[in-house]
């Protein structure tokens, strides 16, 4: 579980997205490694400034709240390579971390991807409403961006059928 903790806290500087944190890793060898050797070690080997990871360089205080994440019921990290890891994302995704709530099974289930609009009437909320319960009834879930709009009323669906 540190590794995982250690990982996310590394996921939590900004600018430090999937390709940046896969270049740390192969650098330092592990997330622990890379935390250790602190922003500025980080910024040379991204071969960029300081001043861009030194102000949100993770203190015990992120780790701390990455900790009590986990710690609480149906809260869950789960990381790239882990058995637990979705095998559909590990396919498409260079998302190397997942933060979940519910149940962590259903990342096996098969998935409605849901992509959509930000602007959408009545009739398209209805039917996302309809489309997602459909699914979800069949044991489907439901991932998406959660963009407000279409993406949100999905999500909204799935948790008011307790299918999180």
């Amino acid at each position: 579980m540190n590794d995982t903790i250690d990982l996310a806290c590394l996921w939590s500087i900004p600018g430090i997205g999937a390709v940046r944190l896969r270049r740390l890793l192969e650098h330092f060898r592990g997330a622990r490694a890379c935390l250790e050797a602190g922003p500025r070690e980080t910024a040379a080997v991204l071969n960029e400034p300081l001043q861009k990871y030194e102000p949100g360089w993770p203190d015990g205080a992120i780790r701390d709240q990455v900790i009590a994440f986990t710690e609480r019921p149906g809260r869950w990290i789960c990381v790239r390579g882990e058995p637990e890891f979705p095998s559909q994302l590990e396919q498409v995704s260079e998302l190397p971390i997942i933060f979940g709530f519910g149940e962590q099974p259903a990342l096996s289930a098969e998935m409605l991807a849901v992509v959509g609009t930000r602007r959408v009437g009545r009739d398209g909320l209805r039917l996302t409403t309809e489309v997602s319960r459909w699914c979800i009834e069949r044991g489907w879930g439901v991932v998406s961006g959660g963009a407000i709009g279409v993406d949100s009323e999905a999500h909204r669906t799935a948790l008011s059928m307790a299918a999180t």
